[in-house]
């Protein structure tokens, strides 16, 4: 019974950070390769993003969740970033802003573009 509680936990927090971020939108400023507002569009298991005030995407990810952490590739898009090139970042949601920490990213370019203040919940 106690593994059973336990197994329901563990999906159940899963589930949860699932939902925080899933049909999410965040508002910032990217280094690509210069500062660019952008919007990043968090959909069920996809992130677009797009330049603010367009409907232009300019990189395409998928992505899942493994705790505090989003597991990112590539799909599409402009960056020199390479579609077999995994990134684990770690995020925060702190008063309605979320903070994206690049934990490991081979991709140098990615890896430097997360603002350090964040992203504003749209």
């Amino acid at each position: 019974m106690k593994a059973l509680i336990f197994i329901a936990a563990i999906v159940f927090t899963s589930l949860t950070a699932s939902a925080q971020l899933a049909n999410t939108s965040w508002k910032g400023i990217i280094a690509a390769p210069t500062d660019v507002e952008v919007i990043l569009r968090f959909k069920k298991d996809t992130i677009n993003i797009v330049i603010a005030g367009t409907d232009n995407v300019i990189e395409s990810m998928k992505y899942t969740l493994k705790g505090d952490e989003i597991i990112i590739n590539k799909l599409s898009g402009g960056s020199p970033c390479s579609t077999d090139q995994t990134a684990v970042i770690k995020y925060v949601l702190k008063d309605s802003k979320l903070i994206l920490i690049p934990t490991t990213d081979p991709c140098d370019e990615r890896k430097n573009a997360w603002p350090a203040e964040g992203f504003v919940k749209e």
